[in-house]
């Protein structure tokens, strides 16, 4: 009988062990599932915001340079001919140019003959031939004269394009993009104020050429050279205008208030 008492007793104290044991896995587990703080530099970076915009800028300067497309032309009934008269027509062209000292060089030269149905039906030589010239004037002031003497030699005016040298074009470019950053920014110091916000530096920059525009007159039209004319050519030029579009990424932090 005191055997059987003490084989209780040593079951009971055996639960009681179990018991303890199973009370403190479950404390353990609790202080385990507490979630930890964040790191300080979490929080910071949960505070920074980003801002973007778009903007354009622009700016404008009075062409410095000019490019010019003349060509003589020639036909006849045998490319020997043909060749000839473009090259007296060539000599003739040079000379007027060479005497105002402007820069040209041969962008093409052709001698072809047409189909023979459109010689039937149209009267068109045999032979064809075109050598044509690109002439570039530093002063868009000299413009109307170099036309009035090339149309003198004969030649034929195909193009005239006022534009800018690469020096005054780089700095138009600047500056278009200048304005345009300026004018980014003020977008984004608005927006941050009215978001509690403090504007930091960009962190990207997209930029692109948005328009190139030249605007000019011709007063008197040059390109026929079969009417004479004692008029000179006058080219009036404005002004040749740049604009740039910029999309700018700001990093923001909250204000500190």
């Amino acid at each position: 009988m005191q055997r059987k008492q003490y084989m209780l007793l040593a079951a009971t104290g055996i639960a009681l062990l179990a018991v303890a044991a199973v009370g403190t896995a479950v404390g353990l587990g609790g202080v385990s599932a507490e979630s930890p703080s964040p790191p300080a530099d979490e929080e910071q970076a949960s505070a920074d915001r980003s801002i973007t915009v778009s903007a354009t800028g622009g700016a404008e300067a009075a062409p410095d340079r000019a490019e010019i497309d003349l060509a003589v032309t020639a036909e006849g009934a045998n490319v020997g001919n043909v060749r000839d008269d473009l090259a007296a027509n060539g000599s003739a062209l040079r000379e007027e140019l060479d005497e105002r000292g402007v820069e040209y060089e041969t962008t093409d030269y052709e001698v072809h003959s047409p189909p023979q149905r459109l010689q039937e039906e149209r009267d068109v030589a045999a032979y064809i031939g075109s050598h044509e010239f690109a002439v570039s004037v530093e002063d868009p002031d000299r413009v109307g004269a170099v036309i009035d003497a090339a149309a003198e030699a004969g030649a034929q005016i195909e193009n005239v394009e006022l534009t800018l040298s690469e020096d005054l074009r780089e700095q138009l470019r600047e500056q278009a993009i200048a304005n345009a950053m300026d004018d980014a920014r003020y977008q984004a110091e608005t927006i941050a104020n009215a978001s509690d916000l403090t504007v930091t530096a960009p962190s990207t920059v997209d930029v692109a050429q948005h328009s190139y525009t030249v605007s000019y007159e011709t007063t008197e039209d040059a390109g026929d050279t079969s009417v004479p004319s004692d008029r000179p050519t006058q080219i009036d030029a404005g002004d040749v205008s740049v604009t740039y579009e910029v999309q700018v990424t700001y990093n923001a932090t909250a204000a500190m208030g």
